[in-house]
Protein backbone atom coordinates (compact mmCIF):
# COMPACT_ATOMS: atom_id res chain seq x y z
CA UNK A 1 0.00 0.00 0.00
CA UNK A 2 2.87 2.24 0.83
CA UNK A 3 4.43 1.43 -2.59
CA UNK A 4 0.61 2.39 -4.32
CA UNK A 5 0.87 5.76 -2.16
CA UNK A 6 4.46 6.58 -3.38
CA UNK A 7 3.64 5.89 -7.56
CA UNK A 8 0.72 8.01 -6.92
CA UNK A 9 2.64 11.55 -5.54
CA UNK A 10 5.15 10.28 -7.97
CA UNK A 11 2.39 10.32 -11.22
CA UNK A 12 0.58 13.27 -10.23
CA UNK A 13 3.36 15.16 -9.74
CA UNK A 14 4.61 13.93 -13.31
CA UNK A 15 1.16 14.81 -14.88
CA UNK A 16 1.53 18.11 -13.29
CA UNK A 17 4.50 19.13 -14.67
CA UNK A 18 3.42 17.83 -18.06
CA UNK A 19 0.43 19.88 -18.09
CA UNK A 20 2.37 22.79 -17.00
CA UNK A 21 5.09 22.61 -19.35
CA UNK A 22 2.01 22.26 -21.96
CA UNK A 23 0.03 24.96 -21.27
CA UNK A 24 3.68 27.09 -21.05
CA UNK A 25 3.47 25.74 -24.83
CA UNK A 26 0.14 26.84 -25.50
CA UNK A 27 0.67 30.34 -23.83
CA UNK A 28 3.73 31.07 -25.88
CA UNK A 29 2.52 30.00 -28.93
CA UNK A 30 -0.76 32.41 -28.43
CA UNK A 31 1.17 35.15 -27.17
CA UNK A 32 3.70 35.12 -29.73
CA UNK A 33 0.68 34.41 -33.14
CA UNK A 34 -1.03 37.74 -31.66
CA UNK A 35 1.93 39.38 -31.45
CA UNK A 36 2.74 38.91 -35.29
CA UNK A 37 -0.69 39.58 -36.00
CA UNK A 38 -1.16 42.18 -34.26
CA UNK A 39 1.67 43.89 -35.93
CA UNK A 40 0.69 42.69 -39.08
CA UNK A 41 -2.14 44.50 -38.81
CA UNK A 42 -0.84 47.56 -37.47
CA UNK A 43 1.76 47.96 -39.55
CA UNK A 44 -0.79 48.14 -43.06
CA UNK A 45 -3.39 50.29 -40.97
CA UNK A 46 -0.55 53.01 -40.45
CA UNK A 47 0.43 52.96 -44.10
CA UNK A 48 -2.87 53.31 -45.20
CA UNK A 49 -3.40 56.56 -42.60
CA UNK A 50 -0.38 58.08 -43.93
CA UNK A 51 -1.05 57.25 -47.40
CA UNK A 52 -4.66 59.13 -47.19
CA UNK A 53 -2.86 62.20 -45.41
CA UNK A 54 -0.47 63.04 -48.60
CA UNK A 55 -3.45 62.36 -50.92
CA UNK A 56 -5.54 64.91 -49.20
CA UNK A 57 -2.69 67.43 -49.29
CA UNK A 58 -2.14 66.88 -52.76
CA UNK A 59 -5.79 66.93 -53.84
CA UNK A 60 -6.15 70.46 -51.85
CA UNK A 61 -2.02 71.42 -54.38
CA UNK A 62 -4.02 70.42 -57.14
CA UNK A 63 -6.82 72.60 -56.30
CA UNK A 64 -4.86 75.62 -54.64
CA UNK A 65 -1.22 75.92 -55.01
CA UNK A 66 -1.16 78.03 -51.88
CA UNK A 67 -3.41 75.97 -49.59
CA UNK A 68 -0.48 74.00 -48.22
CA UNK A 69 3.28 75.33 -47.71
CA UNK A 70 6.43 73.82 -48.86
CA UNK A 71 7.22 72.10 -45.04
CA UNK A 72 3.89 70.55 -44.42
CA UNK A 73 4.00 68.82 -48.25
CA UNK A 74 7.48 67.39 -47.49
CA UNK A 75 7.14 66.02 -43.84
CA UNK A 76 3.81 64.40 -45.14
CA UNK A 77 5.46 63.03 -47.85
CA UNK A 78 8.81 61.87 -46.38
CA UNK A 79 6.41 59.96 -43.25
CA UNK A 80 4.60 58.37 -45.49
CA UNK A 81 7.14 57.10 -47.65
CA UNK A 82 9.25 56.26 -44.16
CA UNK A 83 6.07 53.86 -43.01
CA UNK A 84 5.97 52.13 -46.45
CA UNK A 85 9.79 51.15 -46.28
CA UNK A 86 8.85 50.62 -42.65
CA UNK A 87 5.89 47.92 -43.99
CA UNK A 88 8.12 46.17 -46.37
CA UNK A 89 10.79 45.22 -44.12
CA UNK A 90 8.06 44.40 -41.63
CA UNK A 91 6.69 41.98 -44.54
CA UNK A 92 10.11 40.52 -45.10
CA UNK A 93 10.60 39.06 -41.02
CA UNK A 94 6.77 38.12 -40.78
CA UNK A 95 6.19 34.65 -41.47
CA UNK A 96 1.79 35.63 -41.31
CA UNK A 97 2.22 37.42 -45.05
CA UNK A 98 2.00 35.23 -47.73
CA UNK A 99 2.32 35.34 -51.83
CA UNK A 100 -0.70 37.52 -52.25
CA UNK A 101 0.18 40.05 -49.74
CA UNK A 102 3.80 40.51 -50.43
CA UNK A 103 2.76 40.88 -53.90
CA UNK A 104 0.36 43.88 -52.87
CA UNK A 105 3.49 45.57 -51.06
CA UNK A 106 5.19 45.25 -53.98
CA UNK A 107 2.41 46.95 -55.53
CA UNK A 108 2.71 49.78 -52.92
CA UNK A 109 6.90 50.27 -53.55
CA UNK A 110 6.20 50.21 -57.39
CA UNK A 111 3.47 53.54 -56.78
CA UNK A 112 5.87 54.96 -54.48
CA UNK A 113 8.74 54.60 -57.08
CA UNK A 114 6.55 56.40 -59.36
CA UNK A 115 5.59 59.40 -56.53
CA UNK A 116 8.97 60.20 -56.60
CA UNK A 117 9.66 60.07 -59.86
CA UNK A 118 6.69 62.11 -60.69
CA UNK A 119 7.93 64.63 -57.64
CA UNK A 120 10.80 67.34 -58.95
CA UNK A 121 11.22 68.42 -55.60
CA UNK A 122 9.21 71.32 -54.02
CA UNK A 123 5.59 71.94 -53.93
CA UNK A 124 3.84 70.79 -56.99
CA UNK A 125 2.25 72.55 -59.89
CA UNK A 126 -1.28 71.83 -60.51
CA UNK A 127 -0.48 69.50 -63.28
CA UNK A 128 1.81 66.91 -61.26
CA UNK A 129 -0.51 67.44 -58.36
CA UNK A 130 -3.16 65.38 -60.52
CA UNK A 131 -0.55 62.90 -61.86
CA UNK A 132 0.66 62.67 -57.84
CA UNK A 133 -2.82 62.16 -56.76
CA UNK A 134 -3.40 59.36 -59.11
CA UNK A 135 -0.72 57.49 -58.12
CA UNK A 136 -1.76 58.21 -54.50
CA UNK A 137 -5.21 56.93 -55.42
CA UNK A 138 -3.84 53.56 -56.24
CA UNK A 139 -0.96 53.29 -53.70
CA UNK A 140 -4.35 54.07 -50.99
CA UNK A 141 -6.52 51.27 -52.60
CA UNK A 142 -4.03 48.84 -52.56
CA UNK A 143 -3.17 49.29 -48.84
CA UNK A 144 -7.19 49.40 -47.86
CA UNK A 145 -7.29 46.36 -49.79
CA UNK A 146 -4.59 45.01 -47.87
CA UNK A 147 -5.54 46.26 -44.46
CA UNK A 148 -9.17 44.35 -45.26
CA UNK A 149 -7.04 40.90 -45.78
CA UNK A 150 -4.97 41.34 -42.60
CA UNK A 151 -7.85 41.91 -40.73
CA UNK A 152 -9.88 39.04 -42.09
CA UNK A 153 -6.56 37.17 -41.42
CA UNK A 154 -6.66 38.82 -38.36
CA UNK A 155 -10.21 37.51 -36.96
CA UNK A 156 -9.25 34.16 -38.04
CA UNK A 157 -6.10 34.55 -36.31
CA UNK A 158 -8.15 35.45 -33.27
CA UNK A 159 -10.09 32.89 -33.06
CA UNK A 160 -7.41 30.22 -33.43
CA UNK A 161 -5.01 32.03 -30.38
CA UNK A 162 -8.88 31.77 -28.72
CA UNK A 163 -9.46 27.90 -28.99
CA UNK A 164 -5.81 27.60 -28.24
CA UNK A 165 -6.26 29.75 -25.16
CA UNK A 166 -9.28 27.56 -23.71
CA UNK A 167 -7.16 24.24 -24.78
CA UNK A 168 -4.50 25.36 -22.60
CA UNK A 169 -7.35 26.40 -19.46
CA UNK A 170 -9.02 22.65 -20.06
CA UNK A 171 -6.07 21.59 -19.92
CA UNK A 172 -5.41 23.15 -16.85
CA UNK A 173 -8.90 22.43 -15.75
CA UNK A 174 -7.64 18.59 -16.03
CA UNK A 175 -4.85 19.09 -14.12
CA UNK A 176 -6.39 20.60 -11.33
CA UNK A 177 -9.17 17.73 -11.68
CA UNK A 178 -6.41 15.03 -11.31
CA UNK A 179 -4.50 16.94 -8.66
CA UNK A 180 -8.20 16.64 -6.70
CA UNK A 181 -8.34 13.17 -7.51
CA UNK A 182 -4.91 12.22 -6.73
CA UNK A 183 -5.21 13.56 -3.53
CA UNK A 184 -8.27 11.83 -2.46
CA UNK A 185 -6.84 8.61 -3.84
CA UNK A 186 -3.98 9.54 -1.57
CA UNK A 187 -6.03 10.06 1.46
CA UNK A 188 -8.30 6.96 1.13
CA UNK A 189 -5.22 4.55 0.70
CA UNK A 190 -3.31 6.18 3.55
CA UNK A 191 -6.47 5.96 5.48
CA UNK A 192 -6.69 1.94 4.12
CA UNK A 193 -3.44 1.59 5.39
CA UNK A 194 -3.34 3.08 8.58
CA UNK A 195 -6.72 0.93 8.82
CA UNK A 196 -4.88 -1.94 7.75
CA UNK A 197 -1.47 -1.11 10.24
CA UNK A 198 -4.14 -0.89 13.31
CA UNK A 199 -5.77 -4.16 12.49
CA UNK A 200 -2.23 -5.61 12.48
CA UNK A 201 -1.69 -4.06 16.09
CA UNK A 202 -4.62 -5.45 17.20
CA UNK A 203 -4.50 -8.94 15.70
CA UNK A 204 -0.67 -9.15 17.52
CA UNK A 205 -1.74 -7.33 20.23
CA UNK A 206 -4.91 -10.09 20.72
CA UNK A 207 -2.07 -12.42 19.62
CA UNK A 208 0.14 -11.82 22.39
CA UNK A 209 -2.46 -11.79 24.81
CA UNK A 210 -3.19 -14.89 24.08
CA UNK A 211 0.16 -15.81 24.36
CA UNK A 212 0.51 -14.24 27.43
CA UNK A 213 -2.31 -16.51 28.65
CA UNK A 214 -0.57 -19.32 27.56
CA UNK A 215 2.73 -18.48 29.39
CA UNK A 216 0.81 -17.96 32.65
CA UNK A 217 -0.72 -21.43 32.43
CA UNK A 218 2.06 -22.99 31.42
CA UNK A 219 4.27 -21.58 34.19
CA UNK A 220 1.14 -22.43 36.44
CA UNK A 221 1.81 -26.22 35.62
CA UNK A 222 5.45 -26.18 35.29
CA UNK A 223 5.02 -24.87 39.30
CA UNK A 224 2.66 -27.75 39.65
CA UNK A 225 4.76 -30.17 38.10
CA UNK A 226 7.86 -29.27 39.72
CA UNK A 227 6.15 -28.97 43.31
CA UNK A 228 5.03 -32.46 42.45
CA UNK A 229 8.25 -33.80 41.27
CA UNK A 230 9.76 -32.34 44.50
CA UNK A 231 7.28 -33.94 46.92
CA UNK A 232 8.21 -37.36 44.99
CA UNK A 233 11.73 -36.54 45.62
CA UNK A 234 10.98 -36.53 49.41
CA UNK A 235 9.44 -39.31 49.14
CA UNK A 236 11.89 -41.13 47.26
CA UNK A 237 14.58 -40.45 49.72
CA UNK A 238 12.63 -40.80 52.71
CA UNK A 239 12.04 -44.32 51.30
CA UNK A 240 14.94 -45.33 49.83
CA UNK A 241 17.38 -44.00 52.47
CA UNK A 242 15.99 -43.41 55.97
CA UNK A 243 12.68 -45.75 55.64
CA UNK A 244 15.76 -48.99 55.10
CA UNK A 245 17.67 -48.35 58.23
CA UNK A 246 14.19 -47.70 60.40
CA UNK A 247 13.31 -51.47 58.87
CA UNK A 248 16.74 -52.38 60.01
CA UNK A 249 16.11 -51.40 63.90
CA UNK A 250 12.62 -53.02 63.36
CA UNK A 251 13.97 -56.45 62.50
CA UNK A 252 16.89 -56.39 64.88
CA UNK A 253 14.38 -55.04 67.71
CA UNK A 254 12.45 -57.89 67.04
CA UNK A 255 15.46 -60.15 67.18
CA UNK A 256 16.70 -58.41 70.90
CA UNK A 257 12.99 -58.93 72.05
CA UNK A 258 12.54 -62.63 71.39
CA UNK A 259 15.72 -63.39 72.89
CA UNK A 260 15.67 -61.36 75.80
CA UNK A 261 14.57 -63.81 77.95
CA UNK A 262 16.79 -67.07 76.65
CA UNK A 263 20.00 -65.52 74.96
CA UNK A 264 21.15 -62.67 76.33
CA UNK A 265 24.42 -62.33 74.17
CA UNK A 266 22.06 -62.47 71.21
CA UNK A 267 20.07 -59.85 72.76
CA UNK A 268 22.89 -57.32 73.20
CA UNK A 269 24.21 -57.88 69.64
CA UNK A 270 20.62 -57.22 68.10
CA UNK A 271 20.38 -54.22 70.51
CA UNK A 272 23.93 -53.05 69.39
CA UNK A 273 22.83 -53.66 65.69
CA UNK A 274 19.65 -51.39 66.65
CA UNK A 275 22.07 -48.57 67.91
CA UNK A 276 23.87 -48.76 64.45
CA UNK A 277 21.31 -48.42 62.71
CA UNK A 278 20.31 -45.48 64.41
CA UNK A 279 23.64 -43.75 63.75
CA UNK A 280 22.73 -44.76 60.11
CA UNK A 281 19.35 -43.10 60.12
CA UNK A 282 20.59 -40.07 61.59
CA UNK A 283 23.41 -39.81 59.11
CA UNK A 284 20.66 -41.11 56.29
CA UNK A 285 18.81 -38.10 57.67
CA UNK A 286 21.09 -35.57 57.75
CA UNK A 287 22.56 -36.21 54.31
CA UNK A 288 18.61 -36.34 52.81
CA UNK A 289 18.24 -33.08 53.90
CA UNK A 290 21.75 -31.97 52.88
CA UNK A 291 20.97 -33.29 49.62
CA UNK A 292 17.02 -31.88 49.44
CA UNK A 293 18.12 -28.07 50.64
CA UNK A 294 21.42 -27.61 49.06
CA UNK A 295 21.88 -30.42 46.13
CA UNK A 296 25.51 -31.27 48.61
CA UNK A 297 26.34 -34.93 46.60
CA UNK A 298 27.23 -37.96 48.40
CA UNK A 299 31.06 -37.88 48.73
CA UNK A 300 32.98 -40.96 47.36
CA UNK A 301 33.09 -43.24 44.84
CA UNK A 302 30.22 -45.60 43.71
CA UNK A 303 31.92 -48.41 44.97
CA UNK A 304 32.30 -46.88 48.27
CA UNK A 305 28.75 -45.74 48.96
CA UNK A 306 27.41 -49.16 48.38
CA UNK A 307 29.58 -51.00 50.72
CA UNK A 308 27.14 -49.81 53.75
CA UNK A 309 24.21 -51.61 51.51
CA UNK A 310 26.83 -54.55 51.23
CA UNK A 311 27.65 -54.53 55.10
CA UNK A 312 23.69 -54.38 55.64
CA UNK A 313 23.06 -58.53 53.76
CA UNK A 314 26.25 -59.50 55.47
CA UNK A 315 24.72 -58.80 59.24
CA UNK A 316 21.59 -60.05 57.76
CA UNK A 317 23.45 -63.28 57.02
CA UNK A 318 23.23 -62.50 53.14
CA UNK A 319 26.32 -62.74 51.84
CA UNK A 320 26.78 -60.27 49.37
CA UNK A 321 29.18 -59.79 47.40
CA UNK A 322 30.79 -56.50 45.03
CA UNK A 323 32.45 -56.80 40.96
CA UNK A 324 33.32 -54.05 38.85
CA UNK A 325 34.09 -54.61 35.25
CA UNK A 326 35.47 -52.23 33.09
CA UNK A 327 37.36 -49.02 33.87
CA UNK A 328 36.12 -47.01 37.13
CA UNK A 329 35.51 -43.31 36.34
CA UNK A 330 33.86 -40.25 38.12
CA UNK A 331 30.48 -40.28 37.38
CA UNK A 332 28.09 -37.18 37.81
CA UNK A 333 26.18 -36.90 40.94
CA UNK A 334 23.14 -37.44 40.30
CA UNK A 335 23.80 -40.12 38.51
CA UNK A 336 25.79 -41.75 41.39
CA UNK A 337 23.14 -40.77 43.39
CA UNK A 338 20.68 -42.87 41.51
CA UNK A 339 22.97 -45.72 41.12
CA UNK A 340 23.27 -45.85 44.74
CA UNK A 341 19.67 -45.69 45.76
CA UNK A 342 18.42 -48.32 43.14
CA UNK A 343 21.09 -50.87 44.01
CA UNK A 344 20.23 -50.03 47.97
CA UNK A 345 16.67 -50.31 47.56
CA UNK A 346 17.54 -53.73 45.72
CA UNK A 347 19.12 -55.11 48.44
CA UNK A 348 17.14 -53.97 50.79
CA UNK A 349 14.51 -55.60 49.39
CA UNK A 350 16.58 -59.09 48.98
CA UNK A 351 16.54 -58.95 52.60
CA UNK A 352 13.45 -58.36 53.18
CA UNK A 353 11.37 -60.45 50.74
CA UNK A 354 14.01 -62.79 49.12
CA UNK A 355 14.68 -65.75 51.89
CA UNK A 356 18.45 -65.67 49.92
CA UNK A 357 21.83 -66.46 50.70
CA UNK A 358 23.84 -64.70 48.39
CA UNK A 359 23.23 -61.85 46.76
CA UNK A 360 25.48 -59.98 44.28
CA UNK A 361 26.41 -55.92 42.50
CA UNK A 362 28.12 -56.00 39.47
CA UNK A 363 29.04 -52.69 38.41
CA UNK A 364 30.03 -52.81 34.32
CA UNK A 365 31.56 -49.60 33.07
CA UNK A 366 31.02 -49.17 29.41
CA UNK A 367 31.77 -46.56 26.59
CA UNK A 368 29.41 -43.87 27.50
CA UNK A 369 26.79 -45.89 29.48
CA UNK A 370 27.26 -47.89 33.10
CA UNK A 371 25.51 -50.83 33.77
CA UNK A 372 24.52 -52.03 37.36
CA UNK A 373 23.22 -55.41 37.63
CA UNK A 374 21.76 -56.54 41.21
CA UNK A 375 20.85 -60.41 41.94
CA UNK A 376 20.09 -62.90 44.12
CA UNK A 377 19.43 -66.79 45.12
CA UNK A 378 16.74 -65.67 46.99
CA UNK A 379 12.69 -67.26 46.40
CA UNK A 380 11.94 -64.79 43.90
CA UNK A 381 8.78 -63.04 43.04
CA UNK A 382 5.15 -64.43 42.05
CA UNK A 383 3.47 -62.43 39.50
CA UNK A 384 0.78 -61.42 42.02
CA UNK A 385 3.50 -60.93 44.16
CA UNK A 386 5.21 -57.12 42.99
CA UNK A 387 2.30 -55.47 44.22
CA UNK A 388 3.10 -55.50 47.63
CA UNK A 389 6.55 -54.52 47.54
CA UNK A 390 5.22 -50.88 47.96
CA UNK A 391 6.64 -47.93 46.52
CA UNK A 392 10.57 -49.55 46.28
CA UNK A 393 10.28 -50.70 42.49
CA UNK A 394 8.31 -47.96 41.48
CA UNK A 395 11.40 -45.87 42.55
CA UNK A 396 13.67 -47.74 40.89
CA UNK A 397 12.51 -46.98 37.69
CA UNK A 398 11.53 -43.50 38.92
CA UNK A 399 15.19 -42.47 39.47
CA UNK A 400 16.73 -44.52 36.35
CA UNK A 401 14.31 -42.52 34.57
CA UNK A 402 15.16 -39.35 35.98
CA UNK A 403 19.20 -39.37 34.92
CA UNK A 404 18.34 -40.91 31.25
CA UNK A 405 18.48 -44.68 31.64
CA UNK A 406 16.31 -47.51 31.91
CA UNK A 407 15.62 -50.36 34.15
CA UNK A 408 14.50 -54.04 33.69
CA UNK A 409 13.45 -56.95 36.15
CA UNK A 410 14.15 -60.90 35.33
CA UNK A 411 12.16 -63.42 38.27
CA UNK A 412 10.24 -66.45 38.54
CA UNK A 413 9.54 -68.50 41.59
CA UNK A 414 12.64 -70.28 43.43
CA UNK A 415 15.22 -69.01 40.97
CA UNK A 416 15.58 -65.40 42.72
CA UNK A 417 15.62 -61.83 41.31
CA UNK A 418 17.73 -59.91 38.74
CA UNK A 419 17.50 -56.04 38.09
CA UNK A 420 19.16 -54.42 35.18
CA UNK A 421 19.86 -50.64 35.35
CA UNK A 422 21.91 -49.13 32.42
CA UNK A 423 22.16 -45.42 32.54
CA UNK A 424 24.14 -43.01 30.47
CA UNK A 425 27.86 -41.69 32.34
Amino acid sequence: MKIGIRIGLVVAIALTGIGLAVTAVHDLAAQRALYQFEQGIWAPVEAERQFLLLQSTVQALEADPGAVDLSTYTLRRDVSLGYLSALVTFTQGNPTFDTAQLALVDGLQADVQTYRRLDAGGLPDPARARQLTQVMDDAVRTSHELVNIRRQIGEAASVRIMQTMQTALMIQVAIVVLLLIGCVWVVWATHQALMKDLALVSHEKSAAETMNQQLRAFLMQAEELAIEQERVRVAREIHDGLGHHLNNIKIHSSVAHHAFDHDSAMARSALAMVKAEVTQAYRELRRAIDILVSEKPFLGTLEDLLAQPLRDCELNGVHAELRVSGIPRTLADQTKHALYRIAQEALNNVRRHAHAANASIWIDYRDQMVQLLIEDDGVGLAPSAAQHIGHGLHNLHERALFVGGKTAIETAAGKGVRVMVEVPG
